[in-house]
């Protein structure tokens, strides 16, 4: 028969039991710096985006795409339209009330089109700014599922367009101009024509009697 087995009473070798007190084990404290770093590495990247945003000469926004209530207005709104973000995030429909109401219906059917599609869009429509003015916005939207499949949010990129807007159609306006004078001077010209035409007829005319007279009369 073997022997059974006996214990020395010694006590077993144990890493945790032999640490000092308050130090991390080997891995615990690798994954605590690296949540340091990422934490340090999203507030980085959080600062560069603000800085970002608001370096950018329009407004970046957010939207839930069901009720188009906005979740998110970059701070630029306050310079490029006379409102602070607060306004846009707390008045019910703000965005559909500041539109145009020529373009206001428009404006919307596109945008729950490209929603239903899944799709991006740029549109154009005049909003009403702080001062009561309409200017003209391009407006680029992105249409995205919400990850739980709840439904869509939009992210969208207003750009106050009125100078290019108001060129454009002074060049529409002149050009409008320009192809109703050379009507005109088309007309006039016809008119010359037709008058130096009746003229020139008159003369052969005239010059045939008169021969016809001289032969009479030889």
């Amino acid at each position: 028969m073997s022997a059974p087995e006996t214990s020395t009473g010694a006590p077993r070798s144990d890493s945790r039991a032999s640490r000092p007190a308050g130090q991390a084990s080997p891995t615990g404290g690798a994954r605590q710096r690296h949540e340091s770093a990422q934490a340090a590495v999203t507030s980085v990247g959080q600062s560069r985006f603000d800085d970002l945003v608001s370096s950018l000469d329009a407004i970046v926004w957010e939207a839930d795409g069901d009720d188009y209530r906005m979740t998110f207005v970059s701070p630029r709104s306050m310079d490029i339209t006379g409102y602070p973000p607060e306004t846009w995030l707390t008045e019910p429909e703000f965005w559909e009330r500041h539109l145009h109401p020529d373009d206001r219906e428009n404006a919307i059917a596109v945008t729950d089109a490209a929603i239903n599609a899944l799709k991006s869009i740029r549109i154009e429509y005049r909003f009403r700014v702080a001062s009561g003015e309409y200017r003209w916005f391009s407006d680029v939207i992105r249409v995205i599922r919400k990850g739980d499949g709840s439904g869509h949010r939009l992210v969208g990129v207003m750009i106050d367009i009125t100078a290019e807007h108001d060129a454009k159609e002074m060049l529409v306006l002149h050009k409008e101009d320009l192809e109703r004078r050379v009507a005109e001077r088309t007309s006039e010209l016809q008119e010359a024509n037709e008058l130096m035409a009746l003229e020139i007829g008159e003369r052969r005319r005239m010059e045939t009697e008169l021969r016809q007279v001289q032969e009479r009369y030889r």
